[in-house]
């Protein structure tokens, strides 16, 4: 069944052929012992690393510090607004990465609130970079 969001071209073919490489790679990675759970924060920069698509940081709802990827943007004129397409390669309390095409009509772009400024404390410590690196690495290696 093709998804009704492909059938409308909101996320177009090329975006979701993406994603669907970006997911087999996701699910081939390997368990990564850094003495602390791996982050949606380091995932997604590995990722951006790797893929045309920007990381970005925010907040997940109301206050759940989060980074996903947008693989696309564009402006909706006869609505006013814009909207993205969006790839949660780790979700909050989720299993496996997801795409999402965010409008009005939608609750996507209530939950996925972008501000930079969640990530400011730590995205440029040496540790946390060398952690990306790593998970980088083997994304080049899985492509």
């Amino acid at each position: 069944m093709k998804p009704h969001v492909l059938e409308t071209g909101d996320i177009t073919p090329e975006q979701y052929a993406l994603f669907l490489q970006m997911r087999d790679v996701f699910e081939r990675l390997p368990d990564f012992e850094f003495g602390k759970p791996v982050s949606c924060h380091m995932i997604c920069r590995a990722f951006a690393e790797n893929f045309p698509v920007e990381c970005v940081d925010g907040h997940f709802g109301r206050g759940c510090d989060h980074s996903w990827l947008v693989l696309g943007r564009k402006n909706r004129e006869e609505h006013g607004e814009d909207t993205r397409v969006i790839a949660d390669m780790y979700p909050v309390a989720g299993a496996a990465p997801f795409l999402v095409y965010t409008f009005f009509l939608v609750p996507w772009p209530a939950l996925y609130i972008e501000d930079e400024s969640v990530t400011a404390a730590f995205r440029d410590e040496p540790t946390f970079l060398e952690r990306v690196g790593i998970i980088a690495t083997a994304i080049d290696e899985l492509r």
